[in-house]
């Protein structure tokens, strides 16, 4: 994720740093307003890229818990009856002392 934030955000070198603070408050202001405004766009990018990863999540519902909406890998000890608790088998139980019909 780190890496995708460098991507997009512009490195700017000290050099252009010095130039810009030589050059006088407008030019320093000019580039913060740079900076500022590219932050934000990458801002709103992240937003919408997490809504529709929250609206993919949403649509997803087989794999979470029907009653807690617990991703199912976190909450694999649910006992809500949509999943087996953590440690026990999902063949026969060692419970179960009827006949297994076929």
């Amino acid at each position: 994720m780190g890496g995708e934030f460098k991507k997009h955000l512009p490195r700017i070198e000290r050099a252009q740093i010095l130039n810009a603070y030589k050059a006088g408050p407008e030019a320093v202001v000019s580039l913060f307003e740079y900076l500022q405004d590219t932050l934000l766009a990458l801002i709103e990018e992240h937003e919408r890229r997490i809504e529709e990863l929250e609206q993919v999540i949403n649509k997803d519902s087989h794999n979470t818990c029907g009653f807690t909406r617990s991703p199912a890998a976190t909450f694999a000890g649910c006992r809500c009856g949509m999943r087996n608790p953590v440690g026990t088998s999902l063949g026969k139980s060692s419970t179960y002392h009827g006949s297994w019909s076929r």
